[in-house]
């Protein structure tokens, strides 16, 4: 086992690699920020030459911390960002961000020949680089953000995804996780165009640096990853990440789901995790608006950053009835309303700066909860406590209207780059999940718990639900020929 790892994690405005040792303690972090540009709205997108500098530099840096220590790498991801690179590995056209939407007409494209593709996928992003000139097209490989980084790290040698990212990208449509014969001949995509799909622990080649070969051991979605990073591994175990979106993991073991298909309550199956011997399974659930709404009030001057974004009480709601719908790119579980549209109500000459930021974020903790009712009607499972990360949890007054809108426990966990702790801990148990009790033993002591005013079943809680969904409806279908679509 190696000493230390380096941790690189690839997220929607930057790129970070962390120095992680045996007791999953960050010893250091190096980041650079993307640029990432909206030439339109609804287009998201960054730079080749850009990621793979910062792959380098930061990577770099990781190691020269780590001096002639053993080391191994492992790699997180943001899902299905997707690049197209030519055979040298140069960049052809834009890395399109997950959250780029301006592929929607190819997704009805190929329902109409029977594929479920969402725009948020990578599978319409691939189709449509290659359609930027269609000469090229065939001389084209198309890659996730892990698969780019260890393209780049092995020199070209090593051009593979892991089950995780594989089987959010959309090229596989199928609970045996191969790619869809039928679906890629309908993209007009080879198989070889796209990456060999490897167990999430297992061999993606070395990087060679000052005469070193530093193996890497771990490629896996960020999310995936955040999943592992709390020990949420037992079945039932349900973790929530604020990040740019919500993105809400419940953790179903062995247990295989009914079909690889979005349900009909708006969460997805996921692969959380392999290792050559088991395949771990579950549900996800996801907003598209949360991170995002705290930047916009700064953009705005509402707020001047972060910190501010916490000088509220939980029980504003005593003086004022402000509501707020974060849906700036459409609702996401359960609805998937793409043409919905983020909205204010009930504001009021008497409300204030605090009380307008206490609305915007018990909107992001009642969309938070209609996660959670999804993924307890498609598991069957409801959760004691909820397990969260993401750089949101840090406010605290903020977790605590998350409570209140779940009416659960929540347990902050002690590293908020949990991202980084689960990759590292796949790699220090050599894939073995077994053994993260063990590893997680002296973490789960420090878990910040964060209790609700009131219980689910509460009188409290049911009109606090229901003056939500009352607020929800009035911002869907907000631009109905985008809600019309359904992917």
């Amino acid at each position: 086992m190696a000493d230390k790892v380096v941790a690189i994690d690839i997220g929607s405005s930057s790129i970070r690699a962390s120095v992680v040792n045996d007791r999953l303690e960050i010893e250091d972090q190096f980041t650079r920020a993307f640029t990432r540009v909206s030439p339109i709205p609804n287009f998201v997108e960054y730079s080749h030459d850009e990621f793979r500098d910062n792959l380098f530099l930061v990577t770099n840096a990781a190691l020269d911390r780590i001096g002639t220590g053993s080391a191994e790498i492992v790699v997180t991801n943001q899902r299905a960002t997707t690049a197209a690179i030519d055979g040298s590995g140069t960049g052809y056209g834009p890395i399109l961000s997950w959250m780029d939407l301006r592929t929607s007409p190819l997704c009805l494209e190929l329902a109409a020949k029977g594929h479920r593709i969402a725009p948020n996928q990578s599978v319409t992003k691939a189709i449509y680089l290659a359609s930027l000139e269609t000469s090229k097209a065939s001389q084209l490989r198309f890659a996730t953000l892990d698969t780019l980084a260890i393209f780049h790290l092995t020199g070209g040698k090593v051009f593979a995804t892991d089950h995780t990212n594989a089987a959010t990208a959309g090229f596989i449509d199928n609970l045996d996780l191969v790619y869809s014969q039928n679906l890629l001949q309908d993209c007009a995509i080879r198989e070889e165009q796209i990456p060999k799909i490897c167990n999430t622990y297992g061999d993606f080649g070395s990087y060679s640096y000052r005469g070193r070969e530093i193996k890497i051991v771990v490629a896996m979605g960020d999310q995936q990853a955040s999943l592992l990073g709390q020990n949420a591994v037992a079945q039932g175990s349900t973790k929530v990440t604020f990040g740019t979106g919500t993105i809400l993991d419940t953790s179903m073991g062995p247990t295989k789901p009914k079909s690889a298909q979005r349900s009909i309550n708006g969460t997805f199956p996921i692969v959380t995790y392999t290792n050559g011997k088991e395949v771990g399974w579950g549900y996800e659930a996801l907003s598209l608006g949360s991170g995002g709404c705290v930047d916009w009030l700064i953009s705005l001057g509402v707020i001047s950053g972060y910190q501010e974004a916490s000088n509220f009480t939980r029980n504003f709601r005593d003086s004022s009835n402000a509501r707020f719908v974060p849906a700036p790119s459409g609702l996401g579980t359960p609805l998937w309303d793409f043409g919905a549209r983020s909205l204010f109500e009930n504001l009021t000459l008497g409300d204030s700066k605090a009380e307008i930021v206490a609305a915007v974020l018990d909107g992001i903790a009642a969309l938070t909860n209609d996660l959670l009712e999804a993924a307890i009607s498609e598991s069957g499972v409801t959760p004691d406590l909820i397990y969260a990360d993401g750089g949101m949890v840090a406010n605290v007054p903020f977790v605590e209207l998350v409570t209140d809108n779940l009416g659960l426990k929540i347990a902050i966990s002690p590293e908020k780059e949990a991202t980084t702790i689960g990759a590292s801990a796949l790699a220090f148990a050599k894939g073995n999940i077994a053994v993260f009790p063990e590893l997680f033993e002296h973490l789960v002591e420090r878990r910040q718990i964060v209790t609700p005013l009131y219980e689910r079943e509460s009188k409290s809680y049911q009109l606090r639900r229901e003056a939500w969904l009352s607020s929800r409806i009035k911002a869907e279908r907000s631009i109905p020929e985008l809600s019309a679509i359904s992917f």
